[in-house]
């Protein structure tokens, strides 16, 4: 026997079948996005200034009197309110999964000037590197001559002026030689104020800095570095008297 289709009893099956299994909810948002976040440390470089307690969006930080700095601490990235005890106020640029220094200086036309220092992506640690130097050994009547490639460790370090109103000259001369017969000397020139040199490459070891007025022989300030698997910054700053203290810094 041929059976005959209900169309009426085949609606009322499929409500009684939604009925059961009830309805999908869908969230009416998309999904939570990450905190992105930010690593910055503070240096103080301004003589006038004086020991200032910083706040970021009404959250103490810590307490820096002039060539000190505050140590990394991680923010939520973007700009950031920035409140000093001495009732200086200012927005600060926080770039997303950066990791840097914020230096601060003079007032720009009543608001603090600052430059910030990048150093590298947070989830990007720098290693050591090698450096390749390459010697040229002179032959003799009975041996050619031939090019010796050596490689050694290698850090990063970098110069950042801020001597108001001076260009200087920087020297770094190695107490020891790199490579035996390779000049173990070089020079950044004519960095102007604010100006920041860029990451240097050199072996690691020791080194002695001579800061000279651009130009000149007038030496501003000595230093010694130690250059290792960890870059590093080394910063100039303007004393009350004028003169030039040096603050070298670790940027791991």
């Amino acid at each position: 026997m041929k059976l005959k289709h209900n169309p009426l009893l085949l609606v009322a099956l499929a409500l009684l079948l939604i009925g059961f299994t009830g309805c999908v909810d869908v969230p009416s948002t998309g999904p939570t996005p990450p905190n992105m976040q930010a690593d910055f440390r503070f240096v103080n470089a301004q003589a006038d200034l004086g020991a200032v307690s910083i706040e970021i969006d009404d959250q103490l930080i810590g307490t820096i009197d002039f060539g000190e700095n505050i140590s990394h601490r991680t923010f939520d990235a973007g700009s950031r309110a920035m409140v000093l005890s001495n009732g200086d106020s200012r927005a600060v640029a926080m770039p997303s999964e950066r990791r840097g220094t914020y230096v601060l200086l003079a007032l720009d036309s009543g608001v603090r000037d600052m430059v910030r220092l990048d150093e590298r992506q947070r989830f990007n640690p720098v290693a050591v590197g090698e450096i390749e130097k390459t010697m040229h050994i002179p032959g003799d009547e009975n041996t050619a001559a031939f090019d010796s490639t050596v490689s050694v460790g290698g850090g990063h370090f970098r110069i950042a002026n801020f001597m108001s109103g001076a260009d200087i000259d920087i020297v770094i001369n190695g107490v020891a030689p790199i490579v035996a017969g390779i000049a173990d000397t070089l020079a950044v020139p004519g960095l102007a104020y604010k100006g920041v040199s860029g990451y240097r490459e050199l072996a690691t070891g020791s080194y002695n800095l001579s800061f000279l007025l651009a130009g000149t022989d007038s030496v501003l300030a000595t230093s010694a570095i130690e250059v290792n698997s960890m870059r590093q910054s080394t910063l100039v700053l303007q004393q009350a008297d004028g003169s030039a203290l040096i603050v070298n810094l670790k940027d791991n």
